[in-house]
């Protein structure tokens, strides 16, 4: 998803210009917070008076501007959150579907998610494996391997195939290839491919 990154001062005289076009032209959205009576009424006093009431229509100006200024940017969060929606399906189906292991821990190593090839590998159920330390399951021959793997990632915030020999619940032991990545938040993507 690329968004619109111009910087704010002129991001926000682009919105003004926006506004006032569309009250020129008519085609403002239909305002969902109109004015309050109190606000109405002082509008009306100042109207009422010759000497301010060029004032009055220069703050009632200013008021629809700024009521469309928020109108238009309801809008574009609005159509954000739907992009972002859409974006967390396509990417939860993926996370789900994948046939090789996916695991989101956080850099201690603490499973955070797991998806069903994780759960299938590891013959442990989803609630079993979330909040458990992912070294549990990690053979003893590989206890210097994974500790390595999470330094790394945490100094650079990607590391690549590094084997690792788990231990499933069933007492077999399953060689994986993995790959990190820091995510934003902190967290860390684990992509394993067995073999």
């Amino acid at each position: 998803m690329k968004r619109n990154s111009m910087e704010p001062e002129r991001k926000a005289q682009t919105l003004r210009h926006d506004a006032e076009d569309r009250l020129r032209k008519g085609s403002a959205p239909v305002a969902r917070a109109p004015l309050d009576k109190d606000a109405l009424s002082l509008l009306f006093d100042m109207a009422s008076d010759p000497k301010r009431s060029s004032d009055a229509l220069k703050l009632l100006h200013e008021l629809q501007v700024h009521q469309v200024e928020l109108d238009l940017q309801r809008e574009e969060r609005d159509s954000w959150e739907r992009d972002i929606s859409r974006e967390l399906v396509t990417y939860r189906a993926l996370f789900e579907l994948t046939p090789d292991v996916c695991l989101v821990t956080t850099i201690e190593g603490w499973i955070v998610e797991a998806n069903p090839a994780a759960e299938n590998t590891l013959k442990t159920p989803h609630e079993d494996m979330v909040g458990r330390a992912l070294q549990e399951f990690v053979a003893r021959e590989s206890q210097s391997h994974w500790l390595n793997l999470l330094q790394i990632l945490d100094a650079t915030g990607q590391a690549a195939n590094f084997e690792l020999v788990l231990n499933a619940n069933s007492g077999d032991p399953v060689q994986l290839t993995f790959s990190g990545k820091r995510l934003a938040h902190g967290d860390v993507l684990l992509y394993g491919v067995i073999g």
